[in-house]
C-alpha cells in the first residue's frame, strides 16, 4: 500500500484546498532540465550560424546550459553553444516549455480537475497549462508567470529565432526564467492574493515540486519561506507528493515544527494515467476511497511504474 495516498485522496475532495504545482505536475508534457537542455542545442546547431563571441553567463545560461553540462565529449554542437545569444536562449527555454494547448485535458490535469472546487493552484510552471486546464473551475494564479506564446505558438517562430541572433525579443508577459528568485517576489500580486487562502486551508499539497531544488542549491529560497510563514499561522495538513519526497517533507516537518507533514510518494504522469485508465466517466476521488478501488488504483499504478523503468 503506498503510504497516505488514502489521506491524501480524501482531501483532494474537500473545496478551499492549497496546492502547490512543479515541473513533475506536467511531466511527459514538457520536458525537465536536462532534456530541455538537449532540445535547446539541438535548435540551435540547427541555426547554422552563430556570433563569435562567448555566451554572457547570465543566471538563465549558468542554470540550463553550464548547469546541466556532462564531463563528456565536447562536440560542435556543444562548442556553438557555448556562443549563444541570451535572447536565443531565453526564446528556445519559452518554446520547449510552452507545450501545445489542446482541447482533451491531459490525465496530469485531469485528476485536478475534481478537486474540490473551488481550490487554489499555485503553479510555478512557465507553461501556462493549469490555467488553460483548471482555470475555469479554480483559482489559478502563476507567480514565475508564464511563456509568451505569441512568440513560441507562432508560425513565423523559426524567424523570430534568427532574429535573436541579432536582437533580444521583448517579454510580452512578466515571467522568472529558471534561475534564483528576486528577494521582492513574495511582495508580487499573486503572493499577495495566495497569502489568506493559504492560511485558511484545510490542506496544502505540493505536487511534483522541491522549491526549485537543484544541483548548487533551491532556487526558490524566497517562495519556500513564504510558503513555511503562512503554513505557520496554520494547522493544516500538508502533503508532498513526488517521486522521493521525504526530504523536503522531513525538512517542512523541521521548521513547521509540528507532525501534520506527510509524504505521498508518486511519479505524477503515471499515477493519473493509472487513474485515468479505471476512471469511469464523471468518477472522481471520492469513488476511490472504497477499499478495493483504492487496491486496483494502487495496483494498476505500480504494474504501470514497473513497465515504464
Amino acid at each position: 500500500m503506498i503510504p497516505h495516498l488514502r489521506a491524501l485522496l480524501d482531501s483532494m475532495r474537500r473545496p478551499k484546498g492549497f496546492y502547490i504545482l512543479g515541473a513533475g505536475t506536467s511531466a511527459r508534457l514538457v520536458p525537465f532540465t536536462t532534456e530541455l537542455r538537449d532540445k535547446i542545442k539541438d535548435a540551435y546547431w540547427s541555426l547554422g550560424g552563430f556570433p563569435a563571441t562567448l555566451a554572457l553567463h547570465t543566471h538563465l545560461f549558468n542554470r540550463i546550459v553550464e548547469g546541466y553540462r556532462g564531463g563528456g565529449f565536447w562536440d560542435t554542437p556543444e562548442i556553438a553553444l557555448q556562443h549563444i545569444t541570451t535572447g536565443t536562449l531565453e526564446l528556445l527555454v519559452q518554446r520547449y516549455l510552452a507545450h501545445s494547448l489542446r482541447p482533451e485535458v491531459p490525465p496530469q490535469y485531469q485528476i485536478l480537475r475534481c478537486v474540490g472546487a473551488p481550490s487554489l493552484f499555485f503553479s510555478f510552471n512557465l507553461d501556462g497549462l493549469a490555467k488553460a486546464y483548471l482555470g475555469d473551475i479554480h483559482v489559478v494564479l502563476e507567480p514565475h508567470g508564464a511563456v509568451d506564446r505569441e512568440w513560441t505558438d507562432s508560425p513565423h517562430f523559426k524567424d523570430f529565432l534568427r532574429w535573436t541572433l541579432d536582437i533580444e525579443l521583448p517579454h510580452l508577459h512578466p515571467k522568472l526564467l529558471p534561475g534564483p528568485e528576486p528577494a521582492s517576489i513574495t511582495e508580487t500580486t499573486p503572493y499577495l492574493r495566495a497569502r489568506s487562502w493559504l492560511r485558511q486551508a484545510p490542506s496544502a499539497t505540493l505536487i511534483g515540486y522541491s522549491f526549485g531544488k537543484n544541483r548548487s542549491g533551491r532556487d526558490d529560497a524566497e517562495s519556500f519561506e513564504y510558503v513555511i510563514e503562512h503554513l505557520r499561522a496554520t494547522s493544516c495538513v500538508v502533503f508532498v507528493v513526488g517521486p522521493d519526497p521525504l526530504e523536503l517533507a522531513a525538512l517542512i516537518e523541521e521548521r513547521l515544527h509540528a507532525k501534520r507533514v506527510f509524504p505521498v510518494s508518486l511519479y505524477w504522469d503515471v499515477f493519473t494515467q493509472a487513474a485515468a485508465s479505471l476512471t469511469r466517466s464523471g468518477q472522481c476521488h471520492s469513488a476511490w476511497l472504497c477499499p478495493n478501488n483504492l487496491r486496483a488504483l494502487e495496483h494498476s499504478y505500480l504494474r504501470a511504474l514497473e513497465l515504464s523503468s
